[in-house]
């Protein structure tokens, strides 16, 4: 807001109108048409009016210095509050090294695989329905396409490239003039953005790609409105001459990045000689450092990298199920020795059978077995009973059954939930061609 030039003084009781002849709609009779401010939400104010506005709106804290840094502080940045579901979630195809809303780094010595493993991993996330933009600054047009025309046909995957599920972008242009939230709406329908090579993105905004001032600068443009927006992003990089277990330069890029993989050729691949590459995590906040993920390349096959051992979300997962059971069992024991129970009784005992867990997690569990005509429970006007199985529903005083459950099923996810092409637990090509179902993230941490 700011005063006008040659602002006009208005006797009292003196009505000054506008080129339209419209007077004040506040006090009706003060209308000068250089307003003392210029006010966009009230446009037919004199500029009495005007001065009274704008403070009411400032004491409200809707306009003025004021209340811009508390945007910038309090309205604009994701509460914490706001989050929904996981902490991170598995980008479809990729065999678990990217999540969505994540950002990760792949690094290497050059001839190591970095990017036709980067290539794979992104048709692959094409393949089931995430939307991939590829930012190319080193291998070209023409490289790219015919890598990408082979990795689909070896694979027998749809054409991703022509129904625009995977969108190529060859020497691409970066200026630091432009606003983070622009390149965030021009970027942020997609569901994997990739920068093939850092170095050379950072080259764009004239800067150093070995400075920390300069990394951060990248980030803020280029990664954070992304992430922000539910995007997977994915930057390649080379390996430090003396760090090797490291991207190289500054040691920011690790702060900057919550996940960094070094790709290494275990044995020689070429377009006639299939090799092997393997992925080391080397920095996670989510607990996959040394976790190893692998894939053969060359001569006619190109597999997305499968990890080679259990990942802490499966592992999480599997440990919920496991404590989510033995609180069933308890539970079984406890009716077998008092039914019917009440919730908060048979939680009670369940506790002393050996069950953990905090109480509103067993109360829903409680909630979802009783659900399940397999569980061996049942919820009745009286209280908990058991039922016996699947032939047995509604009979209480059953025999329950002993085998354990299966795991809960997993929330729909949307579609595209399966896995690109992969080895097997010996290294070997999945029989169905790869198309597994992903699994699920969803889970809760197993703490209790």
């Amino acid at each position: 807001m700011s005063a006008a030039r040659g602002a006009t003084a208005i006797a009292p009781g003196e009505v000054a109108v506008d080129d339209l002849g419209l007077p004040c709609e506040d006090c009706g009779t003060h209308r000068d048409v250089s307003q003392e401010f210029e006010v966009d939400d009230w446009p037919w104010l004199c500029s009495r009016c005007s001065v009274v506005r704008y403070r009411e709106a400032v004491a409200e804290n809707d306009v003025g210095p004021r209340s811009a840094i508390q945007r910038a502080l309090f309205d604009d940045p994701q509460p914490t509050t706001g989050a929904s579901g996981p902490a991170r979630e598995e980008l479809p195809g990729t065999g678990g090294l990217l999540h969505r809303e994540q950002a990760s780094i792949f690094f290497s010595d050059r001839g190591q695989g970095k990017s036709i493993t980067t290539l794979i991993t992104a048709l692959g996330a094409a393949v089931n329905d995430i939307p991939v933009y590829y930012f190319d600054r080193e291998n070209g047009a023409a490289v790219t396409l015919e890598r990408a025309e082979a990795i689909l046909e070896a694979n027998d995957w749809p054409d991703v490239l022509a129904d625009g599920r995977f969108v190529g972008r060859h020497y691409p242009q970066l200026s630091r003039d432009w606003d983070p939230e622009g390149v965030g709406e021009a970027l942020g329908g997609f569901g994997l953005v990739i920068y093939d090579s850092l170095r050379e993105a950072i080259s764009q905004l004239d800067g150093d790609p070995n400075a920390d001032a300069d990394i951060s600068r990248f980030v803020d443009l280029a990664v954070t409105p992304l992430v922000r927006r539910g995007v997977a992003v994915l930057i390649l990089d080379n390996t430090g001459h003396e760090a090797k277990g490291r991207p190289k330069g500054s040691g920011s890029k690790l702060d900057a990045i919550p996940q960094a993989y070094k790709v290494k050729a275990t044995e020689p691949f070429s377009s006639v000689l299939t090799g092997r590459v393997e992925l080391t995590c080397t920095r996670s906040r989510f607990g996959d450092v040394d976790r190893r993920w692998t894939a053969r390349i060359g001569d006619g096959i190109y597999e997305v990298p499968q990890p080679r051992d259990e990942g802490p979300d499966t592992k999480a997962a599997r440990e919920l199920n496991e404590r989510r059971e033995e609180f069933r069992r308890s539970c079984v024991a406890a009716l077998r020795e008092q039914s019917p129970r009440g919730r908060d009784d048979l939680i009670a005992a369940a506790r002393k059978n050996g069950a953990k867990g905090r109480n509103q997690r067993l109360r829903n569990w409680l909630v979802e077995l009783a659900a399940n005509p397999a569980s061996g429970l049942l919820s009745t006007d009286e209280g908990y009973v058991i039922q016996g199985g699947p032939d047995n529903a509604g009979h209480p005083g059953a025999t329950p059954p002993e085998a354990p459950l299966a795991p809960s099923p997993a929330p729909p996810t949307g579609a595209g939930q399966g896995r690109g092409p992969g080895p097997d637990d010996m290294g070997q090509p999945t029989a169905n061609g790869g198309n597994l179902p992903a699994q699920n993230s969803d889970v809760e941490e197993a703490t209790t």
